[in-house]
């Protein structure tokens, strides 16, 4: 184990640091009676990758890999525990569409109002 490392802490979003990511986990739990609060943070996560990751420019054949998403999740853990996690939240048999597609719709329609990027 790595000195200075609190292993209780490796999994921490970085809720203090990111302003986007605040309001994302606001509105999501706002479903928290129907839906689990572990997905609705992970969903609150995903969302924020690709918000990033659209801000920017693509390059290549524009493709959207895995490793991409991962990378730009705000966890202050290294790649291979972001791509591990990003693995499990999306191997979980709990996620749905059902779940998924809702909450996705209901944050555009949010986001969009409230004039957020």
């Amino acid at each position: 184990m790595k000195k200075g490392r609190n292993p209780h802490h490796s999994n921490r979003e970085r809720l203090s640091e990111d302003d986007l990511l605040r309001k994302l986990l606001y509105l999501l739990f706002r479903y928290r009676g129907l839906v689990r609060i572990t997905i609705l943070k992970n969903i609150a996560l995903l969302t924020h990758s690709l918000l990033t990751l659209f801000q920017g420019a693509r390059g290549g054949n524009s493709w959207l890999s895995q490793a991409a998403v991962a990378r730009c999740l705000p966890l202050e853990i290294g790649p291979k525990g972001r791509q591990l996690r990003l693995f499990r939240f999306l191997t979980n048999p709990k996620l749905v569409p059902e779940t998924l597609i809702p909450l996705h719709v209901a944050l555009v329609f949010i986001l969009s109002d409230s004039g957020c990027p």
